[in-house]
């Protein structure tokens, strides 16, 4: 399977705010769970978050916005995002870098 095509993180910076979205193409992952991590790296600081949760997307005909979040990410700053889905044995992982 080809990860890049069942799970997709969309980010939009608006100023020092990004706003960032876990998103989970239900046709291949209509049930399971995901974990969304962000990792901020400026002025020699760390900041790292996590939100995680089951995905039900049965009833879903569209992709699936799992998680959103915002974190504050100054012009220069180091961005690091990772969205993984799981199911049973079955993982798909998804990144941004930047």
């Amino acid at each position: 399977m080809d990860d890049r095509q069942s799970c997709e993180i969309n980010m939009v910076r608006a100023g020092n705010i990004l706003t960032i979205e876990g998103i989970a193409d239900p046709a291949t992952w209509s049930q399971g769970q995901y974990i969304l991590r962000v990792e901020v790296r400026q002025q020699g600081n760390v900041s790292v978050s996590s939100q995680g949760g089951r995905i039900d997307a049965r009833s879903a005909e569209r992709p699936m916005i799992l998680s959103r979040t915002q974190v504050l990410a100054a012009a220069g700053s180091g961005v690091t995002i990772e969205l993984v889905l799981r199911d049973g044995s079955r993982e798909a992982t998804c990144s941004i870098k930047g």
